[in-house]
C-alpha cells in the first residue's frame, strides 16, 4: 500500500541520517565511602538491587492449578517439527547454555523424535526441568544512559516455543485485531500507533477528537497471572502453551 510504502521509506531514510553516538557513561552509588562508581561490578548491583523487588524468586506464586481445563492436548512433536523449528533460528542467536537453539536442527532424527517426546511430558505435567526453568538476563545499554533488561531463555525452551507457534499464530490471526497489534509477522511496534492515527484522521471529517496514549511502568512485571490465564482460556488460547508459558 502507499502508506506502507511511505513507512519504508522513512524508516530507511532515519537509519541512514540518524546519528550514532555511544550512551552516557552511568554513575551509580556504591557506598558511603564512594558515592559514584562506574565499574561494571557496580553497575550489575545496581541493576540487581533495582529490579529484585520485582524479579524476587522468593515471593509465592499464585495456584493456578484449578484453572486448567481438562481436555485433549496438541499431538507430540515430530523430530521434523522440532528441526524446523531449529534451523529457524539465525545461527549468531544468543546461546546462554552453550548451545544455540539452530544446534538442535543438526541432531538426528531418532534424537528429535526422542525430543519431541520430552517436550510432550513438560505439556503433560505443565511444567519443565528444573535445569530450563531460569533465564538469563542480558543488560543493554539504553542510548540515553542506563539499561534495558532482556530475558534470554534455555535453548530447548526456546525450540518448544517456536515449534508450537503456528498453534498461537492461528489464535491470533482469529482474535487479535491485526491493526492494533505489533507482534505479528511484517509489522513493528510503531505500525499500530500510525494505524491509530489514520484511522483517525480519515474519519475526522470537521469533528473533533481527542486521543490518550497510556504507557503503563514496567507493565509486564505487574502482570497478573490469574487474571492473565483466565481471560486466555476465556478467548480460546491454546491451553498447553499458556500453561508452559506460565512457569517461565
Amino acid at each position: 500500500s502507499l502508506v506502507g510504502s511511505e513507512m519504508c521509506i522513512r524508516d530507511r531514510a532515519h537509519r541512514l541520517t540518524k546519528v550514532i553516538s555511544p550512551p552516557p557513561l552511568s554513575f551509580v552509588e556504591v557506598s558511603a565511602e564512594d558515592p559514584l562508581g562506574a565499574r561494571p561490578d557496580h553497575q550489575l548491583a545496581d541493576q540487581v538491587a533495582k529490579w529484585s523487588s520485582l524479579w524476587d524468586v522468593q515471593q509465592d506464586m499464585p495456584d493456578l492449578g484449578h484453572l486448567w481445563p481438562r481436555g485433549p492436548l496438541p499431538p507430540c512433536l515430530s523430530g521434523e517439527a522440532i528441526r524446523a523449528a531449529g534451523i529457524c533460528f539465525r545461527p549468531g542467536t544468543a546461546a546462554g547454555d552453550g548451545w544455540t537453539p539452530r544446534h538442535v536442527s543438526y541432531l538426528s532424527t531418532p534424537a528429535l523424535d526422542a525430543l519431541g517426546g520430552v517436550f510432550w511430558c513438560w505439556e503433560q505435567i505443565g511444567d519443565v526441568d528444573e535445569d530450563q526453568r531460569d533465564l538469563m538476563i542480558a543488560l543493554i545499554e539504553k542510548p540515553q544512559g542506563g539499561f534495558r533488561p532482556v530475558g534470554i531463555f534455555r535453548s530447548l525452551y526456546r525450540v518448544w516455543m517456536r515449534a508450537r507457534q503456528p498453534l498461537t499464530s492461528a489464535w491470533v490471526e482469529h482474535h487479535v485485531p491485526k491493526k492494533f497489534f505489533s507482534a505479528t509477522k511484517g509489522q513493528n511496534a510503531i505500525d499500530p500507533v500510525w494505524r491509530s492515527q489514520v484511522d483517525a484522521l480519515s474519519t475526522r471529517k470537521g469533528r473533533h477528537g481527542i486521543e490518550i496514549d497510556w504507557d503503563v511502568a514496567k507493565c509486564f512485571e505487574h502482570a497478573q497471572r490469574a487474571i492473565l490465564v483466565r481471560t486466555g482460556l476465556q478467548r480460546g488460547f491454546p491451553a498447553a502453551v499458556l500453561r508452559l508459558s506460565m512457569v517461565s
